[in-house]
């Protein structure tokens, strides 16, 4: 595999954590809810051409492969990773609140 490749992979996935827990942890976590939507949608987008057509995405043979490296490279990691930090995030805030610790 190229080293670009996984540098840009790590890279999605280390923002896709960062901004997971910072709006986990500092927001109500509806931005994060609406962050979730945004991306499943992009990915239902992207890998689902009948979905794709009728929002009208090219669909031909190289805009496919490109659709499929870029939700493969980026958008999955991004995903993944923002959930996961951004439960661990939402779970510091619970705790923080459910506490009495003041400042969240």
């Amino acid at each position: 595999m190229d080293g670009n490749l996984v540098i840009f992979a790590l890279t999605s996935l280390v923002l896709g954590s960062g901004i997971g827990f910072f709006l986990g942890r500092y927001t109500s976590g509806a931005i994060l809810y609406l962050l979730w939507a945004a991306l499943v949608g992009s990915l239902l987008v992207l890998l689902v051409a009948p979905v794709g057509r009728v929002l009208g995405v090219a669909q031909d043979d190289w805009s496919r492969a490109l659709y499929l490296y870029m939700a493969a490279i980026f958008l999955v990691p991004v995903l993944i990773s923002s959930g996961l930090f951004g439960w661990v995030g939402l779970r510091k805030r619970r705790r923080v609140l459910r506490e009495g610790q003041g400042d969240v």
